[in-house]
């Protein structure tokens, strides 16, 4: 007859041996049954989603992303020298270094939505940058292949099925100048800009009561780029803050179609303390 144990079993400092395997839950495991070490589980937390072991990157310090955002930055460093034409890929920081001259980079056709490519000219010839099969290439309006001269660096963004020039100038660029992404800005009376959070700043017009705040934190030699978006409603203006400057002609006139988009960009120049207007794209 077997019976239950109901007391405490006293060992004396000897062991069990030749104990079976448990199957149920309310069995003794056997040394061979315990792990060395267990995978965490339960809900993630912070800026994780999902459960462990398999959670996902929601956030970066509390902002959001989108998968699209958590590929590019899983691309950022990704650092490449190229010395002859090449087709990049997406989030490609490049440093061209070739020695024969009709050498073309072309951009990638299809990569995610805002992605952010740099191309640095480090050779003694001048290379063309091209957009992938499908794409076009804007140069603050104008479309088309781009020369980048020696000594220069290129950044550029891909919207839609377009790649929009957002810097250019001599080499030095630095990444810290240069932030991945779109910075989404609230609409209000004054539309507050932080130059340091991007280089890339979206808003949708609610109204006709807004103007575009001075950026603060700005850098030398930074250059941005305003995304202006007419909501469903369209008919909206804007004003800008004095910190902008213009030629004589003034700002231009933004597309007032619903939902339709602008860009307008500028350079940022510590001796004039003031944003010198780049160029724009108009009704996108």
């Amino acid at each position: 007859m077997t019976r239950k144990l109901l007391v405490p079993l006293d060992a004396g400092g000897n062991k069990h041996i030749n104990l079976a395997n448990g199957t149920a839950s309310s069995d003794a495991a056997t040394f061979g049954q315990i792990p060395t070490a267990l995978p965490p589980n339960g809900t993630a937390g912070g800026d994780l989603s999902g459960s462990y072991p398999n959670p996902t990157v929601a956030q970066i310090q509390g902002i959001a992303i989108t998968p699209a955002q958590a590929t590019l930055v899983s691309d950022l460093n990704n650092a490449a020298a190229r010395s002859a034409t090449a087709t990049l890929l997406p989030g490609e920081e490049t440093v061209f270094t070739g020695s024969t001259a009709s050498q073309t980079l072309t951009l990638p056709a299809s990569p995610p939505a805002s992605s952010l490519n740099t191309i640095t000219n480090a050779a003694s010839v001048s290379v063309t940058l091209a957009p992938g099969s499908g794409a076009t290439l804007n140069n603050f309006g104008t479309t088309g292949n781009v020369t980048i001269p020696t000594g220069y660096s290129f950044g550029v963004i891909y919207i839609g099925t377009t790649w929009y020039v957002l810097s250019a100038g001599p080499a030095g660029y630095s990444k810290t100048s240069f932030t991945a992404g779109v910075a989404t800005l609230t609409f209000g009376t004054t539309i507050a800009v932080d130059a340091s959070t991007g280089n890339h700043f979206r808003v949708t017009l609610t109204a006709s009561t807004g103007s575009m705040g001075a950026p603060s934190n700005p850098t030398d030699g930074q250059k941005i780029t305003f995304e202006i978006i007419q909501d469903a409603t369209g008919s909206r203006t804007m004003t800008w803050n004095a910190a902008f400057h213009f030629p004589s002609a003034g700002a231009p006139t933004l597309t007032t179609t619903a939902s339709k988009r602008d860009l307008v960009g500028f350079c940022y120049s510590s001796s004039a303390s003031a944003w010198l207007y780049l160029g724009t794209s108009l009704g996108l």
